[in-house]
């Protein structure tokens, strides 16, 4: 009798250890999208977004943050973050105001709270310096770090968390016509920085500035962003990073491109996007450069139709190993989906307002999360005064194969 009821047991333990393994665990997917809807259904937010590729991204809880300004005059902007469902429900939205002015250029994640990149100006001699604000999941603000760079003009920045626990920063010194170049700096998760570097290529009247930056599996970083020489030549500017921060190597692509964005695949080749002009009629066309580890050209092909101005912004690699650009044509939304190699599977346009500074993320369905602006005027103030400019953040979204739900 004892023997049976310890059979027993042991088998009430298996059926319980199987029935605890078949529940879902919080990181497992469950997500199912809804019904395919016939027309895009776009949402509306009164902010001014950060740059192309820089606006959003997905948070750890699901949900989405983005980050801007309050208003499209940088005169008297504050810095604007906001959290929202997928379904576009604003969960929380928060402003703040640094030095006379301040605005978002890039923001990332890290063990829960959320990390702000920017800018706030003074007068000069002060001028534009970087700010960083650590936001907690509240949107509440834990601490502020200003970086003073020898940074006059604002130019660009960028940020991005690593396997470390660490984040890093690149971002841009000097003053753009004269000789600007590329900085990065690692800093702790109290701001403290661990390290910095500047990288000068040495050339008068040569202007970099970064785009993007992306930590690799091997623990190196890559920053890549467009390069003038003597305010003439136009491309694209990759500079590799140990994790230290000394320089690994760095190449410029020199055919003409405007460079928006690239990321990293897990082989340590590049993909970068952006717009050059077209063939026939010079309408600008979205393209897509694929570099190997090295920096060696593997591809280079053009998208859109030349008869429209087809821009890519932002890209975003699927987990069904395509890849989503994405920007605007003329006054909609461009999409278009490609597979490794660069061959077109399927494009679309859709919305009917002037979309600009366009960022695409992803979900765990692989959906295309869409966000863009619009700047309009507004008569806030009677008459005889001068209207101010309105900016509304449009978010939309189709799924991995195009489709309005």
């Amino acid at each position: 009798m004892k023997n049976f009821i310890y059979l027993f047991t042991i088998i009430l333990f298996l059926l319980s250890c199987k029935k605890s393994s078949d529940t879902l665990t919080p990181t497992q997917e469950t997500e199912i999208n809804p019904p395919i809807s016939t027309t895009p259904i776009i949402k509306d937010f009164v902010a001014y977004p950060a740059d192309p590729n820089n606006t959003a991204f997905l948070t750890a809880d699901n949900n989405i943050f983005i980050c801007g300004s309050d208003s499209p005059n940088t005169c008297n902007g504050k810095l604007n973050a906001i959290k929202i469902t997928k379904n576009g429900t604003v969960i929380w939205n928060k402003r703040f105001k640094i030095d006379t002015i301040s605005y978002a250029k890039s923001a990332t994640e890290l063990n829960g709270f959320y990390y702000i990149l920017g800018k706030s100006w003074l007068p000069d001699p002060i001028g534009t310096r970087e700010v960083i604000i650590k936001l907690n999941p509240q949107g509440e603000l834990v601490w502020k770090k200003i970086y003073t760079i020898n940074d006059q003009n604002g130019g660009n920045s960028r940020i991005t968390k690593s396997k470390d626990n660490t984040l890093v920063i690149a971002g841009q010194y000097g003053r753009y016509g004269v000789r600007s170049h590329i900085y990065a700096m690692k800093i702790d998760e109290a701001g403290t920085v661990l390290w910095s570097n500047k990288y000068d290529t040495g050339i008068p009247f040569a202007d970099e500035s970064p785009q993007s930056i992306t930590e690799s599996s091997n623990g190196n970083y890559l920053i890549t962003g467009r390069y003038t020489d003597n305010n003439i030549s136009e491309g694209i500017y990759y500079l590799r990073i140990n994790s230290s921060g000394a320089k690994i190597w760095d190449k410029k692509f020199a055919q003409k491109r405007y460079h928006y964005a690239s990321i990293e695949l897990p082989d340590g080749s590049i993909l970068s996007t952006g717009y050059k002009d077209g063939v026939i009629f010079g309408w600008p066309q979205a393209y897509l450069l694929k570099l190997d580890k090295t920096g060696n050209v593997v591809f280079d092909k053009d998208y859109g139709k030349d008869s429209l101005s087809d821009l890519g912004h932002s890209i975003k690699l699927n987990k069904n190993n395509t890849v989503s650009i994405c920007g605007f044509s003329n006054d909609r939304f461009y999409i278009v989906n490609v597979d490794l190699d660069g061959n077109k599977l399927w494009e679309k346009r859709f919305g009917t307002t002037y979309y600009n500074f366009v960022t695409i993320i992803g979900d765990q369905l692989d959906n295309n999360l869409i966000f863009g602006y619009t700047t309009v005027p507004m008569q806030l103030k009677p008459l005889p005064a001068q209207p101010d400019y309105i900016s509304t953040i449009h978010y939309s979204r189709v799924d991995k194969d195009g489709n309005y739900y």
